[in-house]
């Protein structure tokens, strides 16, 4: 290891100045300007100039090199200049005066001597001549007690305070760039010099960060706060080097993202997404407005002008992918920290920019915005994440949003169309899926008056994912994203169902639970039949949907709607055939099929097929769980009743004839490896079978 240090000595000679034209060794670079010199005390007057020559002299020293003192070190460096900077040598006729002083003989000799001096400078390796000097007033040192002022005194002349007022200082603790070379003045100075070197990465770093941030602070030239922001974009990429970013810094970039300059902009966009991985750094910048900087470049970035003429604020169209880019990457990242999303709260409470950005542009509301096929993909994508990424772990966010009617948002990317949609899809049933598992954000659903309408759009989107599987229209690569889809906007459903029955549900429509009925059914054929989509436990959806549809069993009301898809099936004691409720049984006979496994020659074994799918046996008594609990409640009908009156039902002697005592029987026969399954089978056909052998 050997220790660098680049020094520049410069050599005053006091009566020619040529001493230094006659080295010529490659050792030494020969700088005959003597520009950007700061020294500490009393800098050389012009004629003094003249007779500098700067000298650079790199010397490489192990870590055991005699560090000598500054003196020392001179008279070393004098000697490969050829002069001893301690040598005095006379150059003119000596003038000797002899004579007696305090009873003591003295002799004084006068004359003109002839030598050279050194001077030891340090280049900064940061020099900058672009850089201007931090020019600031220094802090007001503290106020020493005063006695009071006369108040009957008259002020003081105008004139007097301005010529009071001190003209702007150096900050002596801000650094200094724009200044070549700075002098070693002193031995302390030396020894200090020597004991730092080399840097440390974290002190590299440090003064780094520091002339950073003082191109960042630059107003009048673009190229330098263009590179500010560059350099803490390439020190950000690594993560370790964060906290070396100081909140000014942070700050500066920030300021930087409004710049008119796009070229500016987009650099201390992408710096400060790449600052955002850092939890403590991405707290602090969202305090510092870094949030509200990256959504006022969104919305800029759907009304900005195209164009080449960048005075005039026009940009080009890929310059305007990275806005958004850039922005909505960065707002992601804000998006997973809890502390984030408050501010985010206040610039967007509702996300209408999202939601936007979400849409096919351009559209009614942005004429003029131009997308790129493929950009577009990328964008709606990634403001779907940002607004799933929220609305799912920020209740409040959730709440906040929904009571102010943001659920018709929400249904709207489950019917989203083009290039996209299914990552959209995805993004819609996940937020509509956590909402249901939310009473608080239900209950603004439900104030609202717009749980029908969840429920409702949700069922459709079902029915159209259903209906892209039976057809085979979703490719294998995409199926286990799609049957995603659906697996959470079946739990979406069955949610709204809940909510929509426990508020009377009196606004529910006899051909949405016949809609509903249908649906169960096949997602049932579709889980047992469909051979390309074997891998895919569609028993799943099957549970969802037959499980909303026996919420609707609970209450007098739905449970009408159930038993009769048309009136004149009210006055016969036959079951409707197209009722939501032969739907309900029909689902009890498949599971049946699928769960029985009893051994031959057991009562109906005739009937027993000897189908046993393992692999759906599982789904299949869950299936089997949620269509017996709402044939149980509709037994119960109307469940007020107490004692003798309980004996007689509305819906007992139409299920009885439709063969529902056998289904319970054989549904309690059925083969469950579920314990707890088992159990909740038995209750239901144990209260079943109890109230229609009551008719």
């Amino acid at each position: 290891m050997s220790t660098t240090i680049s020094a520049h000595f410069a050599l005053s000679d006091h009566n020619v100045g040529e001493i230094l034209e006659s080295v010529e060794d490659e050792e030494y670079e020969l700088l005959p300007e003597y520009e950007h010199i700061q020294t500490l005390e009393n800098l050389p007057t012009e004629a003094d100039k003249r007779n500098f020559k700067i000298l650079n002299m790199n010397m490489n020293m192990g870590p055991d090199a005699p560090f000598g003192t500054m003196k020392n070190t001179l008279k070393r460096v004098g000697c490969y200049f050829g002069q001893d900077p301690d040598a005095w040598i006379l150059s003119g006729p000596e003038q000797i005066d002899q004579y007696e002083k305090d009873g003591h003989a003295v002799t004084k000799v006068t004359g003109m001597y002839w030598g050279s001096e050194l001077h030891l400078f340090l280049k900064d390796p940061f020099y900058d001549p672009r850089i201007p000097i931090d020019w600031s007033k220094p802090y007001p040192e503290e106020e020493e007690e005063t006695e009071e002022e006369d108040v009957s005194a008259e002020p003081a002349p105008k004139e007097e305070i301005a010529a009071e007022t001190p003209e702007p200082q150096i900050d002596p603790n801000a650094p200094i760039f724009n200044v070549r070379l700075n002098e070693i003045l002193t031995e302390d100075m030396w020894q200090k010099t020597l004991l730092e070197r080399p840097w440390p990465m974290s002190l590299r770093r440090k003064r780094v960060v520091e002339q950073l941030f003082a191109k960042l602070k630059s107003t009048d030239n673009r190229m330098l706060r263009w590179e500010g922001a560059h350099g803490v974009w390439e020190i950000a990429v690594k993560k370790e080097a964060h906290s070396d970013l100081s909140t000014e810094v942070m700050d500066a970039v920030i300021r930087q993202i409004a710049a008119t300059e796009i070229k500016v902009s987009l650099t201390a966009a992408v710096a400060m997404w790449a600052i955002t991985t850092s939890t403590t750094q991405r707290r602090e910048m969202a305090v510092l407005g870094g949030i509200k900087a990256a959504m006022d470049m969104l919305r800029n970035s759907l009304t900005v002008t195209f164009g080449k003429n960048i005075k005039a604020g026009e940009v080009l169209p890929e310059q305007r992918d990275e806005m958004q880019e850039y922005a909505l990457g960065s707002l992601f990242i804000y998006s997973t920290d809890r502390v984030c999303r408050v501010e985010m709260m206040k610039c967007d409470p509702a996300l209408e920019l999202f939601f936007t950005l979400t849409q096919l542009l351009p559209n009614k509301a942005y004429p003029n915005a131009y997308d790129n096929m493929e950009w577009m993909v990328k964008r709606r994508v990634r403001a779907a994440q940002t607004i799933a990424t929220i609305l799912i772990r920020d209740a409040t966010f959730r709440f906040t949003i929904l009571e102010k009617g943001g659920l018709t948002m929400i249904l709207g990317l489950l019917q989203a169309g083009g290039p996209g949609y299914q990552m959209l899809w995805l993004a819609g049933a996940a937020i509509l899926q956590v909402c249901v598992l939310d009473d608080n954000a239900m209950q603004a659903v439900v104030d609202r008056g717009e749980v029908v309408k969840f429920f409702e759009d949700t069922l459709a989107a079902l029915e159209e994912i259903i209906s892209k599987f039976e057809s085979s229209k979703v490719g294998d690569a995409e199926a286990p994203m799609m049957f995603q889809v659906a697996q959470y906007t079946a739990q979406a459903v069955w949610g709204a169902a809940y909510f929509t029955y426990k508020t009377d549900g009196r606004a529910v429509k006899q051909s949405s639970l016949s809609w509903l009925a249908r649906l169960a059914l096949r997602g049932d054929h579709l889980g047992h039949h469909n051979k390309r989509y074997a891998m895919l436990e569609f028993w799943h959806l099957t549970n969802c949907i037959t499980s909303a549809l026996s919420a609707f069993a609970m209450t007098e009301y739905t449970a009408d709607l159930l038993m009769f898809s048309d009136d004149k099936y009210r006055n016969l004691h036959e079951m409707d055939p197209d009722s939501p409720c032969q739907s309900l049984m029909a689902l009890v006979r498949s599971q049946i099929v699928i769960c029985w496994c009893a051994p031959p020659g057991s009562l109906t074994s005739s009937m027993r097929i000897g189908i046993c799918w393992d692999n759906h046996d599982e789904g299949a008594s869950r299936v089997l769980v949620a269509a017996l609990t709402g044939v149980a409640y509709l037994l119960l009908h109307p469940i007020d009743l107490i004692g003798d009156e309980s004996f007689s039902g509305i819906y007992r002697k139409r299920l009885l004839m439709a063969g529902g005592f056998c289904l319970m029987l054989d549904a309690m026969e059925t083969t469950v490896n579920d314990a707890h399954s088992r159990s909740i089978i038995n209750k239901c056909c144990a209260v079943s079978l109890m109230y229609l052998a009551t008719q």
